[in-house]
């Protein structure tokens, strides 16, 4: 009886130490399941964000730059790309790759740093961009971006022009993990600076933009004098149709005294 006791009181203390083990077993698998399950979340979090829709398109012009392109010189613009990151940290922790992807269309990208407007932080990526001198209506480019000038007498008419292949072409260059869940759209929010740098004071003409962060309507016409800039940013409606409705965007019109 006494043996009977004992053997009994063995089985039972090594099967309770294999429940044991397998209770610890199992949740040591949770654990680490769980924890593989939000490192691929925090990844999957952090390329959504920085893979979202959000993309600043912005340009310091020159005027004598714009005039020559129009006198068949190859002239070029510093281009800078912003694409949303949702916060510094994340920015920082993917610029390489996303300039990677920046540079499957612009060879010179480099990255520039971050930058936060109204509570959204954008990746900042400078490019050249071509200055494109054309006639008649705006033409097709090859480069996702590139400032195109129009010239009508002493009237200049610049617009941004895209590709929207080639826009599109950043985000398929991008891993992956960080679009897979995402549906592509561009959404860019355009501004410029426009510097005169003529001898001579030129008039400018803008359709609803803010300048110098003044909301202006319509259609109107100022002077801009040497050696003086105009900062503009375009409207929500024209945002929203570049590169879906339209391939072009008016910036400015300056045009030379005599």
């Amino acid at each position: 009886m006494l043996r009977y006791e004992r053997r009994s009181t063995f089985v039972a203390t090594l099967s309770a130490g294999h429940f044991l083990a397998a209770l610890y077993y199992f949740a040591q698998r949770l654990i680490f399941t769980g924890r593989v399950r939000m490192k691929k979340i925090a990844l999957i979090a952090t390329c959504f964000v920085l893979a979202s829709c959000k993309t600043q398109i912005s340009t310091d012009l020159f005027t004598t730059d714009l005039v020559a392109a129009t006198e068949a010189e190859a002239v070029t613009a510093p281009l800078v790309i912003g694409m949303e990151a949702g916060s510094e940290q994340k920015c920082k922790e993917t610029a390489d790759t996303v300039l990677i992807a920046v540079q499957s269309q612009f060879d010179s990208a480099e990255f520039i740093g971050c930058e936060t407007v109204d509570f959204t932080t954008f990746a900042r990526f400078r490019v050249q961009a071509e200055i494109v001198a054309y006639d008649g209506d705006a033409p097709s480019i090859t480069a996702p971006f590139s400032i195109g000038v129009r010239s009508e007498g002493a009237a200049y008419h610049i617009s941004y022009l895209t590709n929207p292949t080639g826009a599109r072409a950043i985000w398929d260059a991008l891993p992956k993990e960080m679009t897979e869940y995402r549906t592509y759209e561009l959404k860019p929010f355009l501004s410029a600076v426009l510097n005169n740098d003529l001898r001579e004071t030129v008039s400018i003409t803008t359709d609803d933009v803010y300048a110098d962060g003044v909301p202006i309507q319509g259609t109107a016409t100022r002077d801009l004098p040497r050696r003086d800039q105009v900062e503009l940013s375009m409207s929500d409606v024209t945002n929203a149709a570049f590169g879906t409705v339209a391939n072009a965007s008016h910036i400015v019109t300056f045009t030379l005294s005599n």
